[in-house]
C-alpha cells in the first residue's frame, strides 16, 4: 500500500493538504488505541513530506517501476515501488533542501549570539528571504522553525509576533489541532499562545549580564511565571531560587521575587527585594508601586507619597497610582489632596471601581467630618455637593419615592395582614379538641366508658400484640413455604393486630394500646408521650395472658406491678382523625380587634422607620 493510499490523498506536493490528511486520519488511528496504525500512518507522513519537499511527486507518474532483486532496499507491494536509496540522492541534489537547510543554519546563529536574538529588525530581515515566501517551502519552513523553537523556546514575545504573522501559526494550530497537539507537547501549545497573547519578560536587561546560560535563567524564569499565574508557590519557591542563582540583578526576576513574598505574607523580603530592585533601576515604576502598597500597609502614608510622586514624574496619568496617593492623603486627613487625586483618576479611568468606591468612601469621611464641625453656610453647599456626587436624592425626591411606594406597600401589607388574620382563624377553627387531661388513677377510674382522656405516661415500652381477627395458624411448615408463613404472619400482625404497651401514670402503671401512628412515635430515646385515648373498662380476654407475661418478665422493674391496673385500659386514638365537633372551640370578636390593632400598629412602625431614615440622611 503506498503512502498516498494510506493518507487517502492523490500525490501531491502540497505540503498543507499532506498535513490536513493526516491530522483526519489521527482521529482513526490514535497512538494509545492503535499503536500499529497510528506507526504505520505516521511512517506514510513522513515519507509523504519528503516526497512533498523533494519535487518529484509530479514526476512519479511517468517512470515505470522498476523492481531491482539486488537492492535490499527496495520494497514492492504488488502496486509501488520505493528506491528510498535513490530517494536519498535526489533529495541531496534538490536546491530547495539546500535552501531550507541554509535558512535553518541562519535561525541558529542567531538564535546562539544572544544580542542578535532579541534584535527584532535582525528576525525581520531573516524572514524577508525568498525560501520564506516560496509557496513551495514556505509550510516545510514554518514547520522547522516551530519544531527549532520547540527545543528552544526562549526568545522575547516580540519575536514570537513576528513569527506567527508570518506563518500564522494560532491559525494553524486551531485548523489543525490534532496534528499539533501529537506533535507538540501541551505546555509548549499553551507556552506559544502565552507569549502572542500576554505581555512577556524583558530579555534587554540581560545584554549587560556576564557568561552566563542565558537558557537556563530563561527556563527558570519562565517556569516561576507559570508557576505564579497558576498559583503554585512551591513550585515558583524552587525555580525562583534556581533562576537567582544564575542572576541576581534581572528586574522582571525581583519583581516576581517581590510577588512571591507578598503573596506569602513575607513583608519584609519582599520590601528588601524592591530596594534592591530600585537600588540597581532607580526609575523602575513597578518597583516603587509595590514600595508604595507596602507603606500604605505599614501606614507610612507620607513614604508611600514619596513613592507615588516618582511614579507621577514618569507616567503622570497612572491612575492606579494617583488612587493609591488619594487613599493616602485620605488617611492622613487632607481631604482637599485626596479628592483632587481622586478626581483626576476617575476622569483617566471612569470605569475603575476601586477609583468610583475610594472616592464615594471620602466623601462620606468628609461629610462626616463637616458634621462635626458645624453648620456655616459654606459647609451647608459642600454638603449637598457631596451628596449629589454620593448619588442621594434630594428631599422632594424622597418624598415622591415614599409616596409612590407607600400605597403599594400598603397593598401589600393588607394582604399579607388578611392572610395572616385567615391562619389565625382557620388554626383557631382547627385546633385540638378540649379533652380532660387526666393525671392519676383515680380520675381514670371516675371517666366513663368510652370517654376521650389525655394523659401523659413515662417510661412507655411496647410489650405485646393484641389480634383483632382470629386466624387459624398453619401447622404445615416445611422448607419450602416457611418464607411464605412467615411473610404471612408479618403481614398478619400489620394489618388484624395492635401493640399493647405499658407505661406509668404517677405511682401506677397502666395498660395502653397505641395506633400505629402513637406506637411509631415510641422509641428508645423517647420514654415520656402525652397520649390520647378512650377509657376501656371491660378488659379483653386475651390481654389476661400478656398481663401474666409482663408481670414475669425480670426487666421490668422500672414498673410498679403492684399497682399495675388490670380492669382497666386505654385505647388510643389519633388526635387528627377527630370530627371538629369532638371539641369546643371560639372566636371572639377580641381575634379580630387584635389583629386590626397589629395591622395599624405595623404601619405607623413603617412610617416612623421612614421618617427616622430621612432624618438620619440629612
Amino acid at each position: 500500500m503506498s503512502v498516498w493510499s494510506i493518507l487517502e490523498i492523490e500525490p501531491t506536493d502540497d505540503v498543507r493538504s499532506i498535513k490536513s490528511a493526516y491530522a483526519k486520519k489521527l482521529k482513526i488511528y490514535h497512538p494509545e488505541d492503535d499503536p500499529e496504525g497510528y506507526q504505520q500512518l505516521r511512517e506514510a507522513y513522513d515519507s509523504a513530506i519528503k516526497l512533498a519537499k523533494s519535487g518529484i511527486v509530479s514526476t512519479m507518474s511517468e517512470v515505470e517501476p522498476v523492481y531491482d532483486s539486488d537492492n535490499e532496499d527496495s520494497e514492492y507491494d504488488g502496486e509501488h515501488i520505493f528506491f528510498s536509496r535513490n530517494l536519498i540522492e535526489v533529495e541531496e541534489m534538490d536546491p530547495s533542501e539546500n535552501k531550507i537547510k541554509s535558512f535553518m543554519n541562519q535561525v541558529e546563529d542567531l538564535y546562539v549570539h544572544f544580542s542578535a536574538r532579541i534584535n527584532l529588525s535582525l528576525w525581520g530581515e531573516l524572514l524577508d528571504r525568498d525560501v520564506v515566501w516560496d509557496i513551495n517551502t514556505k509550510a516545510v519552513v514554518s514547520e522547522s522553525v516551530l519544531d527549532f523553537l520547540f527545543e528552544h523556546p526562549y526568545v522575547p514575545n516580540e519575536v514570537w509576533q513576528l513569527l506567527d504573522h508570518c506563518f500564522q501559526w494560532r491559525e494553524e494550530i486551531r485548523e489543525y489541532e490534532d496534528y499539533y497537539s501529537n506533535r507538540y507537547s501541551e505546555d509548549f501549545i499553551h507556552y506559544l499562545i502565552h507569549m502572542l497573547d500576554k505581555p512577556g519578560l524583558g530579555y534587554s536587561s540581560l545584554l549587560d549580564v556576564g557568561e552566563i546560560d542565558f537558557d537556563d535563567f530563561l527556563r527558570h524564569r519562565n517556569d516561576a511565571q507559570f508557576a505564579l499565574i497558576d498559583n503554585k508557590l512551591k513550585d515558583a519557591s524552587q525555580s525562583l531560587d534556581a533562576a537567582y542563582t544564575i542572576n541576581t540583578d534581572d528586574p522582571d526576576l525581583l519583581r516576581l521575587r517581590v510577588d512571591y513574598f507578598w503573596r506569602i505574607g513575607d513583608i519584609e523580603a519582599a520590601h528588601s527585594t524592591i530596594d534592591h530592585l530600585l537600588t540597581i533601576h532607580h526609575n523602575d515604576v513597578d518597583g516603587h508601586l509595590y514600595r508604595a502598597r507596602i507603606m500604605f500597609s505599614n501606614r507610612q502614608y507620607h513614604e508611600a507619597i514619596e513613592d507615588c510622586e516618582i511614579i507621577l514624574d514618569i507616567l503622570p496619568n497612572h491612575s492606579a497610582v494617583l488612587c493609591l496617593m488619594g487613599s493616602c492623603y485620605s488617611q492622613l486627613g487632607d481631604y482637599d489632596q485626596a479628592r483632587e487625586s481622586f478626581l483626576k483618576a476617575s476622569e483617566l479611568d471612569p470605569y475603575n471601581t476601586e477609583v468610583v468606591i475610594s472616592m464615594a468612601q471620602l466623601n462620606l469621611n468628609v461629610v462626616s467630618w463637616v458634621k462635626k464641625k458645624g453648620s456655616a453656610n459654606t459647609d451647608q453647599a459642600l454638603l449637598k455637593d457631596l451628596y449629589k456626587e454620593l448619588g442621594k436624592p434630594s428631599f422632594i425626591e424622597i418624598i415622591a419615592q415614599y409616596l409612590s411606594y407607600l400605597p403599594k406597600f400598603r397593598l401589600f401589607l393588607a394582604v399579607l395582614i388578611t392572610i395572616g388574620i385567615l391562619s389565625a382563624i382557620t388554626e383557631l377553627i382547627l385546633q385540638d379538641p378540649e379533652f380532660k387531661t387526666v393525671e392519676s388513677i383515680s380520675q381514670l377510674r371516675n371517666r366513663s366508658e368510652g370517654e376521650i382522656v389525655k394523659l401523659k405516661l413515662t417510661d412507655v415500652e411496647v410489650v405485646g400484640l393484641y389480634p383483632l381477627v382470629k386466624i387459624e395458624v398453619q401447622t404445615d411448615i416445611n422448607d419450602k413455604n416457611i418464607n411464605e408463613v412467615v411473610q404471612k404472619m408479618q403481614n398478619y400482625n400489620k394489618q388484624y393486630s395492635r401493640r399493647i404497651s405499658i407505661g406509668n401514670l404517677n405511682d401506677a402503671s397502666i395498660f395502653f394500646m397505641p395506633t400505629l401512628k402513637q406506637a411509631a412515635g415510641l422509641n428508645s430515646t423517647n420514654r415520656e408521650k402525652t397520649v390520647y385515648g378512650k377509657v376501656v373498662h371491660n378488659t379483653l380476654e386475651d390481654l389476661e395472658e400478656i398481663v401474666s407475661q409482663t408481670l414475669n418478665r425480670p426487666n421490668l422493674s422500672k414498673y410498679n406491678k403492684e399497682y399495675l391496673v388490670k380492669d382497666l385500659y386505654i385505647e388510643g386514638i389519633d388526635i387528627t382523625d377527630l370530627k371538629p365537633d369532638t371539641g369546643r372551640s371560639k372566636i371572639s370578636f377580641g381575634h379580630l380587634v387584635s389583629s386590626y390593632v397589629l395591622f395599624r400598629l405595623v404601619l405607623f412602625v413603617f412610617r416612623s422607620f421612614i421618617y427616622a431614615f430621612r432624618a438620619a440622611r440629612y
